[in-house]
C-alpha cells in the first residue's frame, strides 16, 4: 500500500509539473482572478507613484516700491493763515513703511482722518502704514509770520 501510495502521489505531481509549463495563453479573465502578495511599504510607494507631483504655485513678485506718495494737491489760504495739503499714499505691499509727505519743520496743525499715525523720520513728516491699499490724509500748515520765508 505504500508503494501505491508513493506512485499516486509521483504521478500527481508529474501531472502538476506538466500543467504548470504548458504555454497556455494568458488573458485577462486569468489574471483577474490571479493574486499578488506584496508587503504595505511597497503598496504605499507604488500608490505614491501613481499620485501627480505638486505643482509649485508661482511666486508673485514684491513690488518695486513698497509704498508711495501717489499725489498731492495744495491749496493756500491766505486769510487763515494756513497752506492745507491733500495727498493720497499708497502701501503695495501690506508691510509697515513710512511714507515721507513734507519737511519735519513744517509742524502740522491739524491732521485729517484724526486717527492717521504721523511721526518724524530721518528730517521729515512721516505717514505710518501697514495695510496694504490707498490713504487720503489732508493736512493743514501754518503759513510763517509775515516778514518770514514760507
Amino acid at each position: 500500500m505504500r508503494f501505491s501510495n508513493f506512485l499516486l502521489m509521483g504521478a500527481l505531481f508529474g501531472h502538476l509539473t506538466a500543467l504548470a509549463q504548458t504555454k497556455s495563453p494568458i488573458t485577462s479573465a486569468s489574471l483577474d482572478e490571479s493574486e499578488v502578495r506584496i508587503t504595505y511599504g511597497e503598496l504605499k510607494r507604488l500608490v505614491a507613484a501613481t499620485l501627480p507631483l505638486p505643482v509649485p504655485q508661482p511666486t508673485k513678485p514684491a513690488p518695486a516700491v513698497p509704498a508711495a506718495l501717489l499725489s498731492s494737491v495744495y491749496r493756500l489760504d491766505a486769510g487763515k493763515g494756513t497752506l492745507v495739503a491733500e495727498m493720497l499714499a499708497e502701501n503695495f505691499d501690506g508691510g509697515w513703511h513710512a511714507i515721507p509727505l513734507a519737511g519735519a519743520g513744517a509742524g502740522a496743525m491739524n491732521v485729517q482722518p484724526p486717527d492717521a499715525r504721523l511721526v518724524v523720520n530721518e528730517d521729515h513728516l512721516c505717514l505710518i502704514v501697514d495695510k496694504a491699499g490707498a490713504l487720503s490724509v489732508k493736512l493743514a500748515f501754518p503759513l510763517a509770520l509775515e516778514g518770514q520765508g514760507t
